[in-house]
């Protein structure tokens, strides 16, 4: 690096033709600038991360708002530097990172090699070679020099094998078992037949899964990695009509109810799976049928979207009695005989005479009957609602 000096500045400073950063003190600057005409060619790596207003260009956070940063800021003094973070920093709002992970995972920042391996290398870290900027080395030699890293003999000496290891990422390795090696390309020799289970589009999806070496999506074939049943789960052409209306993962395209949401549906899905707007509770059930646009459930009235007929096919008027039908709620009615309408102020007029009033086995039967509450069955004891004449008329009987 060299500045321009004055001649008469010359006779002051004889013999100096060169000057670098390095060899100024930076609290010599003023009077460093006296002297200098122009300014000294700076960078970050000889100087420092700070401001100095002896130079032209900074190192400082400022620089980037100023738009006068050294050439070398990025490397040596932003948040993107290895030497400015600490190594072993995962940090996701950086696009590179200084972990021990990002070589596998490929972003790392641009000087990770020089601040974060070069004072404890590691074989695993680098590569199985000598490098003149390290101190111990990963090389055939190593061992005959007596420089040999930490874990050379596990890195480099010895091969691994995932049946030896595990199907794991184990960062002492070069060659790794995971799943996820075959999309960092750094799988061991025995990985496919140790830890890799053959995938089929079937048991998984038609799509693209960076965990499996072949794919069932619909590129597989352009880049010659489908899965050998991609043509009949995936690529073969699905109808309604020869499968069924659900949703079925071996498939693309679907025949469920939320395939015009996700727009897959198969090609026959209305004309198979979906019924005309014309449906009458009658003709079908008092239930929810997702085929339909209406419905004839309970629920209808809620979201509005109850068959033309619901009322008169699945809702009955008020005039329900308890003896003509049962002792139990029934959403087709709007007066209840179950135990609880009293709590809900529902109870059909005959509620307390047919539901509520006082059975006895003996003036009727012993067996369940569902209009009354107490029952003279046999199973009446485990569910503890025997009437109070149950053992007396019914319990010898049953056990005769």
């Amino acid at each position: 690096m060299k500045f321009t000096l004055f001649a008469p500045m010359a006779l002051l400073l004889p013999a100096v033709t060169a000057l670098t950063a390095t060899e100024i003190k930076l609290n010599d600057a003023e009077l460093v600038r006296a002297f200098v005409v122009g300014s000294i060619e700076r960078t970050c790596s000889e100087t420092d991360c700070g401001y100095h207003s002896v130079y032209s260009c900074q190192c400082d956070e400022k620089c980037e708002s100023y738009s006068n940063c050294c050439s070398d800021y990025g490397e040596f003094c932003s948040a993107t530097s290895c030497r400015v973070r600490d190594c072993g920093d995962y940090d996701p709002q950086y696009y590179c990172q200084c972990d021990d992970a990002c070589q596998s995972n490929k972003n790392c920042c641009a000087d990770y090699e020089a601040s974060c391996t070069t004072h404890k290398r590691t074989c695993a870290r680098t590569a199985c070679d000598y490098r003149s900027t390290e101190a111990c080395q990963c090389d055939e030699n190593c061992e005959t020099y007596g420089n040999c890293c930490d874990d050379y003999e596990k890195s480099c000496s010895g091969q691994r094998t995932c049946a030896a290891t595990s199907c794991d990422y184990d960062p002492s390795y070069k060659c790794q078992c995971d799943d996820k090696c075959a999309f960092n390309d750094n799988c061991c020799e025995d990985y496919d037949q140790t830890c890799s289970d053959q995938r089929t589009c079937a048991d998984t999806s038609c799509d693209y899964d960076t965990n499996y070496k072949c794919q069932c999506d619909e590129n597989c074939e352009t880049y010659g990695n489908c899965c050998e049943d991609y043509e009949k789960a995936c690529a073969g052409k699905r109808t309604c009509a020869a499968t069924s209306c659900d949703y079925d993962t071996s498939y693309s395209c679907q025949c469920d109810e939320n395939c015009e949401n996700y727009e897959n549906c198969c090609e026959d899905y209305r004309s198979v799976c979906q019924h005309s707007g014309d449906r009458t509770c009658a003709d079908t059930s008092c239930d929810y049928d997702t085929t339909y646009d209406c419905q004839c459930d309970e629920n209808c009235e809620t979201y509005a979207n109850c068959c033309e007929d619901y009322k008169s096919a699945c809702q009955h008027s008020g005039d329900r009695t308890c003896a003509s039908t049962s002792c139990d709620y029934d959403t087709t009615y709007d007066c209840q005989c179950d135990e609880n309408c009293n709590a809900y102020g529902n109870c059909c007029d005959d509620y307390e005479s047919a539901c509520a009033g006082k059975r006895t086995c003996a003036s009727t039967a012993c067996d369940y009957d569902p209009s009354f509450n107490c029952q003279c069955d046999d199973e009446c004891e485990d569910h503890e609602n025997c009437c109070d004449d149950y053992k007396s008329v019914c319990d010898h009987e049953q056990h005769q």
